[in-house]
């Protein structure tokens, strides 16, 4: 009885924001997960498509959320040179530019999301 006591206090003390809040215990991503802060640019901090704006537009640069284009990819990124004559550092620390093998385009990558 306790318990149920506890548990019914606790959700009356809920915000909308947490009510509605997806359940994160079954959140599929191939890169990106919720609390990802992401480097000093943005790029690998968490963001979904719906709210990126909001996410991912504060970034000193990131402010694209791969989620856009990817569904199963959730951080912030923005657009590099994926050329020889770009810089290795473009995307900031504990990040690469990538490009897409179909000529869609370069993108700054979290490091820890390379398998």
């Amino acid at each position: 009885m306790r318990a149920l006591l506890l548990a019914a206090a606790l959700a009356a003390g809920c915000t909308d924001e947490t009510k509605n809040a997806p359940d994160m215990t079954i959140f599929m991503s191939d890169c990106g997960k919720p609390g990802d802060v992401g480097n000093s640019l943005g790029v690998g901090k968490f963001c979904t498509a719906g709210e990126f704006v909001a996410q991912c537009g504060m970034n000193p640069k990131a402010n694209l959320c791969a989620n856009l284009g990817d569904a199963n990819n959730f951080f912030c990124t923005f657009e590099c040179d994926g050329t020889d004559g770009g810089a290795p550092d473009q995307c900031g620390e504990n990040a690469v530019c990538a490009c897409d093998s179909k000529g869609r385009g370069c993108g700054c990558f979290p490091t820890a999301c390379i398998h």
